[in-house]
């Protein structure tokens, strides 16, 4: 069986953390090896990027527990640009799968239904192929 999982970005914005799944995809490494050899999400020292890994989209963490979820067929990227959505429009936006934005510690995500040079999020997360 073959396994294949989105990369992660991790960003911190109002004492949260966002992360985001996105292209392109990997079937190597240590979360990887993780997830094949158990099968089981509990086998993840760490939800952050396990979850994101496993169930793809947006996902806002509270420390280490999630407490939402979105998924948002579209780009991302960080930028400098100003923005004022709150954290509240930022979600809901997400969820209308609008275009938005969020000032995070890193600058400023732009979530963007379309995008040239900017990275795909992946709404979908693992795959597996059975060989």
């Amino acid at each position: 069986m073959r396994i294949v999982v989105p990369k992660v970005t991790v960003l911190n914005a109002e004492g949260y953390r966002i992360c985001i799944a996105h292209y392109p995809l990997q079937d190597s490494g240590e979360w990887v090896e993780k997830i094949r050899s158990t099968m089981r999400i509990s086998s993840c020292s760490s939800p952050i990027p396990c979850y994101s890994l496993i169930y793809g989209g947006v996902i806002l963490f509270q420390g280490e527990k999630p407490v939402w979820r979105g998924e948002f067929d579209g780009y991302f990227t960080l930028t400098e640009e100003t923005c004022n959505d709150s954290l509240e429009q930022f979600l809901t936006k997400v969820d209308r799968g609008e275009d938005t934005c969020l000032k995070v510690s890193e600058g400023t995500l732009k979530l963007l239904k379309k995008c040239q040079s900017c990275t795909r999020v992946d709404p979908i997360g693992l795959r597996m192929i059975v060989d």
